[in-house]
């Protein structure tokens, strides 16, 4: 296996970078592209792309604004753009597809977004539904309710408080402070991401994972929140497009997999039909990084194959 890297230019003249891992002189089956979470960046997904060459496909992630090497080059992590970061960070993710396409004509592409990622994924599909082949979504939960206009409201007073590029510690805190309320035995701060102590621990190690986004970075999830959930927008996506999403029963994002159902029954009363949902009992919010990540894993390869038999 090989991984290439390089800089993308994206629609609006930013630059994303860009892994591709591969093997060197074989035809992938399909092309997997990700679409990481908040406060990480896709470096943290080369056990899972390694896993996936191996099955003979090609992988593609593009660290997104304000995250990885996007973020330490722009000079902010945690700010994805001054205004409308959100759809943004979207149309970046088709910037990603449209060079896929044209490195692996014809070769099916199907789009995972873990977390924020997943959100993503679920705007992306509102707009280019008919240009992948499926959707994984990993991680995902469901609209926040009332509580996200009470979000905007604070995130838009934080960002006049503390300006456009500064960490917003409260809005952090109010985001994730009962993400750890049901783990037993916790030790960190972030045991809710995986049951891996050695994965966590090197979440916290790493310094361009795990730090405190800035108001303006809330303000375009808690939109981000809006678009996703929009019932025309929702209306808008190809009834055939084939869907998996994922979760570990005690995913705090997904309210322990309450959110992950209630978004599953969302698409399937618009015509999507062919949903199907796997959760894993006793696994948290990363099941790409869990103790059974490669039974995962295998569910992933198993129903790309089923879409594409």
């Amino acid at each position: 296996m090989e991984q290439k890297t390089y800089w993308l230019t994206t629609a609006d003249q930013e630059e994303v970078f860009v892994r591709n891992w591969y093997e060197p002189n074989q035809s992938p089956k399909a092309i997997i592209q990700l679409a990481h979470g908040m406060a990480e960046h896709t470096a943290r997904y080369q056990p899972f792309a390694e896993f996936m060459v191996k099955q003979n496909f090609a992988v593609y992630g593009n660290d997104h604004r304000g995250h990885g090497y996007t973020g330490k080059k722009q000079g902010t992590l945690g700010l994805l753009d001054e205004n409308n970061g959100f759809d943004k960070t979207v149309e970046d993710l088709w910037t990603v597809t449209k060079v896929i396409k044209r490195e692996h004509p014809g070769k099916p592409v199907f789009l995972l977004g873990h977390s924020m990622g997943s959100f993503l994924t679920r705007r992306y599909i509102q707009l280019h539904s008919d240009k992948v082949n499926g959707v994984m979504l990993s991680g995902t939960g469901s609209h926040p309710g009332f509580m996200n206009n009470i979000g905007k409201g604070l995130a838009i007073a934080e960002r006049k408080r503390k300006g456009l590029k500064a960490p917003s510690k409260l809005l952090n805190k109010l985001a994730f402070a009962n993400y750890n309320r049901n783990i037993d035995d916790q030790v960190t701060d972030f045991d809710w991401l995986s049951r891996d102590a050695e994965l966590v621990r090197a979440y916290l190690d790493d310094p361009l994972s795990g730090f405190v986004p800035t108001a303006a970075f809330f303000f375009d999830l808690f939109t981000g929140f809006d678009h996703m959930d929009d019932p025309n927008g929702i209306e808008s996506i190809a009834k055939q497009l084939p869907m998996l999403l994922f979760s570990g029963s005690m995913d705090p994002v997904g309210k322990q997999a309450k959110g992950v159902f209630r978004t599953a029954e969302t698409y399937y009363r618009h015509g999507i039909s062919d949903i199907t949902v796997r959760i894993y009992e006793n696994g948290r919010h990363e099941m790409l990084n869990e103790i059974n990540k490669e039974e995962v894993y295998t569910d992933v390869v198993n129903w790309i194959e089923d879409v594409l038999s």
